[in-house]
């Protein structure tokens, strides 16, 4: 396999400002490293300060338009060229997923960085249902590294909400870790902040482009129906059935919540949470119908 290009749509002086919280984690940068290296080695350019804005081909990818951007991820007019390539991967960061937490009753709080939402907690990872108690990515996007000192915490923080564990003793040795979450969470948030999704990324959609890809629901009937009122993503659902296929939204939600603040001229922020509902995952009838047979 030959890589035709690497294509970033940041730029390298836009990492200096976050040098201070990013300093001391060498085990990443050796990392980053790693990776560049290889990169070099395989003689894979690397593209800054660019996104792709289109894909080209009758039956398969034939070619990737890539165009350079500001700031704000805007496509620069006059600025595109085209690499042909049979293949395209992107990605634009991760989409936290809350849905379970989210249906216990957990509280959720929007992340401008991110752009999504994350569950709401307290430093002992505890959220607002009391005896539940989260870590990972559904708190923020900060890697397994963070992740694991999460779990830590949170299992200290059970095993006191279950009076195993006296509150002193708890706090004790949740001190060290909450030290280390805060300074890994340092470095989370200066890349969240650096390679967070801006809002020209979804400003190039034209009508014809696919938002929710298992019901083909396209960008203009999603608008057409904001146009006539909807203002959440349960009224964009019900009129139009994106997010009503297999992945029930997973993939497609969020851009549905871009197009409702875009189209109504509102903060993102505003555009409610659709509400969760059971199975929160598709599961086989079977396993709905015989808990005990597929439990074994």
């Amino acid at each position: 396999m030959t890589i035709a290009a690497l294509v970033e749509a940041t730029r390298p002086a836009q990492w200096l400002p976050h040098a201070a919280s990013l300093w001391g984690q060498w085990p990443r940068f050796a990392e980053a490293l790693d990776y560049k290296r290889e990169l070099r080695r395989a003689g894979v350019p690397t593209i800054y300060g660019h996104k792709i804005v289109r894909a080209l081909g009758d039956t398969g990818v034939q070619a990737a338009v890539i165009a350079r951007v500001d700031r704000q991820w805007r496509a620069i007019p006059g600025t595109e060229r085209t690499i042909e390539v049979d293949a395209i991967a992107t990605g634009y960061g991760f989409l936290p997923n809350v849905e379970l937490a989210a249906s216990c009753g957990c509280d959720l709080a929007y992340d401008r960085f991110a752009r999504a939402w994350f569950v709401q907690c307290a430093p002992t990872m505890a959220t607002n249902v009391p005896g539940v108690f989260v870590a990972g990515e559904i708190t923020a996007i900060g890697g397994s590294a963070v992740a694991l000192v999460e779990g830590r915490i949170a299992g200290l923080s059970a095993v006191q909400h279950l009076g195993a564990l006296p509150a002193a003793a708890a706090d004790a040795r949740r001190a060290p870790l909450l030290r280390e979450r805060a300074r890994l969470n340092r470095f989370a948030d200066a890349l969240n902040q650096l390679f967070g999704p801006r809002p020209g990324l979804w400003e190039f959609l034209d009508g014809e482009t696919t938002v929710c890809r298992c019901e083909e629901v396209t960008a203009g009937a999603i608008a057409a129906c904001i146009a006539e009122g909807c203002t959440s993503a349960k009224a964009v659902k019900d009129y139009t059935r994106a997010g009503m296929g297999l992945c029930q939204g997973r993939m497609c939600r969020s851009m549905v919540s871009e197009l409702i603040a875009a189209h109504r001229a509102i903060d993102l922020a505003t555009v409610p949470f659709p509400h969760v509902r059971p199975p929160i995952k598709p599961v086989p009838v079977a396993a709905l119908l015989q808990p005990e047979r597929a439990a074994s």
